[in-house]
């Protein structure tokens, strides 16, 4: 039995992580969850959970942060590694495993897709403005870049599918509005490797949701019509397929001088958090650009920032988590299959975008990755499916 106590600790707890979880829906479509970490990470610490999770992929992932504070030693700015590490552990804790609650609270997490279609609408109305007005190039989010904003969209646009389709299954006129609206956002964020997600995200949810091939044939056609119709998206489409652009030149230049960091600390990388401080040191001669941020390919950055490592632990759990995915697609039924087509199909368009970007280990949009993974995991370890085949196979007693 409970202690008075901890009765009276557990409702805060269970407050405070529908604050943080509400902070952080609404916040994404923004370009930031960072204003939701802080609640999620006091209600995960309040609620004193017993015991973690026996699981191969809860050990990698707990391993990641564990082994990215050894590249402190080769670090040129430590303090910036050891508070980058941090930031990774208290996304890994507060986050990925504390999206159960997400699984747990069907109801809640249907009022969270809500609050992230409202304000993934609002969030597209602020690019489209910001773009047609001409305050810039690109569509932007309102607290990040134009490649930030094309992430939020898919994402936003797969669960608005997800919802409106296989659950709410009303006002389809106002889902055919509220997804235009995403689509051009995504579309005018000018965002190639958002695009690249974006489709690649559609393939997979039609792929395992046959209700959705429709609208997703139909979101796909307004983009490839947007893309080839108007003459400076489809300039932006060839930039794709042209190795000799200078724009796709530099991230060649830009992967190659990563390369170079790899060679010189293969085994402790240098420094979580470090790139963009030693980049000149390592740049290709006659290829100065300015000075990235990242390496633009997600496993890449794993092993220069991390070394070997890292980059073994973060494909471990990448394989797992989409491994688990399918499993946990196959295993179900009902809403519990459409919340893990969804979550599956969202979690591909991220690694297919972070191929040429670089946005799991921002606080600000790292949430993203780790809320997918989190869900995938506990998604299928609590499916009825799952439950339905261990008593099967469990001998009585």
């Amino acid at each position: 039995m409970l202690r008075g106590e901890e009765l009276e600790k557990r409702p805060i707890a269970a407050r405070l992580k529908k604050i943080g979880w509400i902070l952080t829906f609404v916040g994404i479509p923004f370009g930031s969850a960072i204003a939701g970490i802080p609640f999620l990470l006091a209600g995960k610490i309040m609620a004193r959970e017993k015991g973690m999770e026996k699981d191969i992929l809860v050990f990698l992932t707990i391993l990641l942060p564990i082994i990215f504070l050894f590249s402190v030693f080769n670090a040129s700015q430590k303090w910036i590694t050891l508070s980058s590490v941090v930031s990774l552990g208290i996304m890994i804790y507060a986050v990925f495993l504390g999206a159960d609650y997400l699984i747990r609270e069907e109801k809640f997490f249907h009022f969270l897709i809500k609050l992230l279609i409202l304000s993934a609408i609002i969030s597209a109305a602020y690019a489209l403005i910001i773009y047609f007005s001409g305050f810039d190039i690109r569509a932007q989010a309102l607290f990040a870049g134009a490649n930030i904003l094309g992430e939020v969209m898919f994402f936003s646009i797969i669960w608005t599918l997800a919802f409106s389709i296989h659950i709410y299954q009303r006002r389809k006129w106002l889902l055919v509005l509220v997804l235009l609206m995403m689509t051009l956002a995504l579309i005018f964020s000018f965002s190639r490797g958002a695009w690249l997600g974006a489709i690649g995200a559609l393939l997979a949810y039609g792929f395992w949701q046959r209700r959705a091939r429709l609208w997703i044939a139909i979101l796909l056609l307004v983009v490839g019509t947007f893309l080839v119709g108007l003459p400076v998206l489809r300039s932006r489409v060839g930039l794709i397929f042209d190795i000799s652009h200078p724009l796709n030149l530099e991230r060649i230049y830009i992967w190659r001088a990563t390369l170079n960091m790899v060679r010189a600390h293969p085994w402790l990388g240098i420094g979580m958090g470090n790139y963009a401080f030693v980049y000149k040191s390592y740049m290709i001669r006659g290829a100065e650009i300015e000075t990235p941020s990242f390496a633009h390919n997600i496993f890449l950055q794993m092993w220069a920032e991390g070394g070997l490592g890292a980059l073994l632990v973060f494909l471990g759990i990448v394989y797992l988590i989409l491994r688990k995915g399918i499993g946990w697609i196959k295993s179900s039924r009902g809403s519990s299959r459409v919340l893990a087509a969804a979550s599956f199909s969202a979690l591909v368009g991220v690694i297919i975008h972070n191929q040429v970007d670089c946005l799991i280990s921002s606080m600000h949009i790292g949430p993203v990755f780790f809320l997918l993974a989190g869900m995938i995991f506990y998604g299928e370890r609590f499916c009825p499916g799952k439950t339905e085949r261990q008593k099967q196979t469990t001998p009585p007693s």
